[in-house]
């Protein structure tokens, strides 16, 4: 499973928060400063892992412990359909 995030929200930085105007769900979220990172930074799969790497050197905490935050934001971002599941770009499993 590869996520996206949608095209169709917009998204403002505002003191390293993060607003999400999601007007075909009229929804507004807003994400701290740790969520922000993970919206941001988020450009497909295996970025996880490099977000992870940046936070934990950003808020000094070890790699593992931010690999679990990066992943459980993601998913609470794809509970909120902000993210949306795509099919992988490699098929052939390589």
């Amino acid at each position: 499973m590869a996520l996206e995030k949608r095209r169709d929200v917009i998204a403002t930085v505002l003191n390293g928060e993060t607003l999400i105007l999601d007007a075909q769900r009229n929804r507004v979220h807003h994400l701290n400063v740790t969520a922000s990172h993970v919206w941001h930074g988020y450009s497909g799969p295996g970025s996880a892992q490099q977000i992870a790497e940046t936070m934990a050197s950003i808020f000094d905490i070890d790699v593992d412990t931010a690999r679990q935050d990066v992943e459980r934001i993601l998913k609470e971002l794809q509970t909120l359909e902000l993210f949306i599941e795509t099919a992988s770009s490699s098929q052939d499993g390589s």
